[in-house]
């Protein structure tokens, strides 16, 4: 807050990278970085994308408050928009990264097999029935590694980014 008390409308762009999803008052967040922007500035923002493998790791404590405050999808950046007055200018998946593989690979074969045996998703699971998926997922999660390094399949990484602008009235 004090920082845009002197830089009132002083940026073409402000960035906000992984930020979001610990924010309280998103709204009041954003009326902070706007004041912030000249009139056809962009704020720019990365986060973790709910529409991803990410949403889909189990025992994730990272992915819960109180460090994660909120899960952002592309349908609620777009409702942002719509419910903060503001221009939604475009919404980019980032590629999935090789480091990412082995993660991705398990927690896509853990869903298939969830979704298979009819299990129920859970933030957070320490039962014999979680861990006996965990198992089987193991062959299935080694088939999509493959399928990853071959280039057979080439999803999106767990970040999206969105590019927004003051609404023209």
């Amino acid at each position: 807050a004090e920082h845009e008390k002197t830089h009132f409308k002083r940026y073409n762009y402000v960035c906000c990278f992984q930020v979001f999803e610990h924010v309280e008052n998103i709204r009041e967040f954003i009326e902070s970085c706007f004041e912030l922007l000249l009139p056809d500035g962009e704020l720019v923002l990365t986060v973790p994308s709910y529409d991803s493998y990410i949403s889909r790791v189990v025992n994730g404590v990272l992915n819960v408050p109180p460090h994660h405050l909120t899960w952002w999808s592309k349908k609620a950046l777009i409702s942002l928009a719509d419910n903060c007055g503001i221009s939604l200018m475009g919404l980019y998946d980032v590629s999935l990264m090789p480091s990412e593989y082995i993660r991705y690979s398990f927690y896509t074969a853990l869903k298939y097999i969830s979704d298979l045996t009819g299990s129920e998703k859970k933030v957070v699971d320490v039962s014999l029935g979680y861990k006996i998926r965990c198992i089987v997922a193991l062959p299935v999660a080694a088939f999509i590694y493959v399928c990853l390094i071959f280039g057979a399949i080439r999803p999106a990484g767990h970040t999206v980014i969105a590019r927004f602008t003051k609404a023209i009235h």
